[in-house]
Order: C-alpha cells, then structure tokens, then sequence
C-alpha cells in the first residue's frame, strides 16, 4: 500500500486527479506496470495486489512508484516518484536483554522479541531455539516476545529460527554468542533484574527502598559479605556492606522458559536466592548501575 499526498504549501488539500504508475522492475514475461486514475482530495491510500504485481512469481525485490497529481480547474501538475523495496524477511529477531555473563551453576536469561516487516510483534510464530546440543521448539508469545533460560554453562552459543518461512523468502534466524565467567570455585552471584522500572522516592523523602533479588552459587561458605553499590551521574550514590546467609534453595526462574532441565548444583556448591536491600537517593538519575560482590565474586547489572 502506497499512501499519495498533495496539499498546498498553507496546509489546504489539493483537488484532482491523481494517476499513479507502479512498476515491478522487471522485464520481457515478468514485466508489470499498473497505472491507476483517481479523485484525490488532499492523501488518498492506494493498493495492489502482489499477485497483480508478480512479487512472487516473479521473485520482485522492489517497485518503482511514480505519482502525478492534476490540480482540478487549472491542470498545474506535480509529480513525484519512490523506490519500495520488498521485506523478504517474515520475522526478525532483536535481543532485548541477556545476562552479562554465563555463570557456573547458575542459568543464564536471554529475551528477543520477534518483528514482523511492519514492526509489530510476530505473535504465535514457531521458533525452534538451541543452546549448546539441546534444542527445543516453542510459540513467541505477547508482543513476540521470547524469553529463554539457558542452564547448561558449557553452552557457548544460543541459535533460533522461525519455522513459518514461505516460498521465496529469506530464512528468519537469530545468533548469540555467551561470554563465560571463570570461577575456580564455581563461586558466582547474579542479579535476578525487576521486570519493572523502580519506583522514585516519594514527595518529602530523600530515598527509596527497593528489594534486589540476587542468585547465588557458593562453595563451603554458608555466609558472605556482600557489598552493594549503587553508581549514577558518575558518582556512588550508595554503598552498603553485610553479612548474608547463604542457604540452599530453589531459584525463583519459570521452568516453562528452560531450554532443558536445570541440572543439580555442582558437587560440593549450594545455590539458591538472597534478597539485598538498596537505597536510591533521589540525586540518582532515571539510569542506575548496580554492582555487588564479595572477596570471591562480583557481578552487576543495570536498570
């Protein structure tokens, strides 16, 4: 669809007739060129068929558009033409977060929303996705959005490709490299980041309190102390050192996203979840970083 305008330099529509030529750009048997005569009134929208066009039959990747407008009452004409190149491409796929790093013991997330050609959410598209050896199919879901839990830290790559691909379209995949942490303990920490944008403090308070979830992967050390910095405009806007208990228990992850099972913890380690408790002044800006770490690991992430 084509949508055609012609108003004065005031803003006012101009009246007339509008005949517009769309050409495939083809030649000999593929050659198509349509040519339309219609009352225009300021903007009209203007369509054609793909079968009228050939797009497919005869594979077209781009149609040139030329436009002519004849004023009604003076015949003062004004032209215009465009080139609209053909998205062959059902689906494409953006990541729109994933974990820093992948770390022992702990699963690693990956989100991607899946596009079609107008920009809007590929809703209900079957992907297959795989990590490492293992892979597994599913459906994007609201807005196409995919959301992926990778558990097995000798994977070094994630891969996906949307299975709805027609005759004469392009393949629609996506591929992400994962950058491993090293921990000769198999030591790590990871911060579960809010789906949510934080809450600012409130008229008459000077901060906001906020829970962090924070997963834990630990070896022989049932307690650490852990150091929580908050850094914005440049600067440490808060920083703040306890000691944790470090109990074994379930991670709070959605077993649904899996790519396959999540394996017991490594022989000797306990992970579970600790909740840390951050203050953000209202000196911070709408953009923090959050950095915690112990004398064995560090990590960090943004919101």
């Amino acid at each position: 669809m084509e949508k055609v305008c012609e108003n004065y330099t005031f803003g006012q529509p101009v009246r007339g007739n509008l005949s517009i030529t769309i050409d495939n750009t083809k030649s000999r048997k593929c050659q198509t060129r349509i040519t339309r005569n219609i009352t225009i009134s300021g903007c009209t929208d203007v369509e054609e068929t793909a079968a009228k066009l050939q797009i497919v039959d005869c594979n077209v990747y781009s149609l040139k558009v030329n436009a002519v407008v004849t004023e009604e009452g003076t015949g003062v004409e004004a032209m215009a033409s465009t080139t609209t190149s053909i998205q062959r491409r059902l689906i494409t796929f953006k990541t729109l977060y994933k974990d820093q790093y992948m770390k022992p013991n702990l699963p690693f997330t990956l989100k991607v929303r899946a596009s079609r050609p107008d920009n809007t959410g590929g809703v209900g598209v079957p992907v297959e996705l795989c990590a490492g050896e293992q892979c597994t199919n599913l459906t994007t879901g609201v807005d196409g959005l995919i959301t992926a839990v990778l558990p097995n830290y000798q994977s070094v790559s994630v891969r996906m490709k949307a299975l709805n691909s027609r005759v004469n379209m392009h393949s629609s995949e996506y591929y992400q490299t994962l950058s491993h942490y090293f921990s000769p303990s198999n030591s790590s920490l990871l911060i579960y980041a809010p789906e949510e944008t934080l809450k600012c403090a409130e008229a008459g308070q000077s901060t906001s309190q906020h829970i962090l979830p924070v997963l834990f992967s630990a070896r022989d050390q049932p307690t650490a102390a852990i150091t929580v910095q908050v850094v914005s405009r440049g600067s440490i806007q808060y920083t703040n050192t306890q000691d944790y208990q470090l109990p074994s228990g379930p991670l709070p992850i959605s077993t649904e996203h899996l790519v396959e099972p999540l394996p017991p913890p490594l022989p000797g380690t306990v992970r579970g979840v600790i909740n840390l408790t951050i203050s953000l002044p209202n000196t911070a800006s709408s953009i923090v970083k959050v950095s915690q770490f112990h004398p064995t690991t560090v990590s960090s992430g943004a919101r």
